[in-house]
């Protein structure tokens, strides 16, 4: 994100400006439903086009190969680039993303609310995505969620007593991640994504016979 950055939250769709919702909660929860074995590709795309979508009218006014362009569209300028911006400009560590944004929703939450006294519940709806994403990888070293994170990505070295080492793989076990990790469930949507174009191709094929 660039401070010079205006948040313009509309995709054009056939010549039409069609306004977005791209609030941290409803990206969190594509993501959830990215990873979710019980729908279908076509039934996630149609899902997340309706979760984007700030008017139901747009919506519902959408052929069904529209609404995965319009989701490709959401991922690709919205969310997929600010994360590879993002990660650029993190520490090696920190770019692996050892964390989940499910099994760490306490300690995100209690940090946010620590550092910045930012209630994320009360924020549902509100706070964009992209300032989410700065919000988070700015945390200082002092909130709970950088130092799970910093027990997950630290290394055992040849100079550490054995008590230490003992401490750091029982510190490691008590926070090891039990879930996908973000990496990963953005990964699971990248390949969502790498079948959109066949499965939008079939669809016109479908509604032009």
């Amino acid at each position: 994100m660039k401070l010079t950055d205006s948040f313009d939250d509309v995709i054009v769709l056939n010549g039409k400006e069609i306004p977005i919702d791209v609030s941290f909660d409803v990206v969190l929860r594509a993501f959830e439903l990215g990873e979710d074995k019980a729908f279908q590709d076509v039934e996630k795309w149609d899902i997340m086009a309706e979760m984007f979508t700030s008017n139901d009218e747009d919506y519902e006014q959408m052929e069904p190969h529209e609404k995965i362009i319009f989701v490709q569209a959401v991922l690709e300028n919205f969310i997929k680039e600010d994360e590879e911006q993002e990660e650029k400009q993190q520490g090696s560590s920190y770019q692996e993303k050892y964390y989940d944004f499910v099994q760490d929703a306490d300690f995100i939450y209690a940090s946010f609310l620590f550092d910045y006294n930012i209630d994320l519940i009360e924020q549902q709806g509100r706070l964009h995505w992209r300032k989410f994403q700065a919000l988070l990888n700015g945390l200082s070293e002092k909130t709970k969620f950088r130092e799970v994170v910093g027990i997950r990505t630290q290394k055992i070295t040849r100079d550490m007593s054995r008590k230490q080492v003992e401490n750091l793989r029982r510190l490691k076990r008590v926070y090891a991640l039990k879930a996908k990790t973000a990496e990963e469930v953005a990964a699971q949507i990248q390949a969502m994504d790498s079948k959109a174009n066949s499965v939008a191709g079939k669809l016109r094929q479908k509604g032009g016979a």
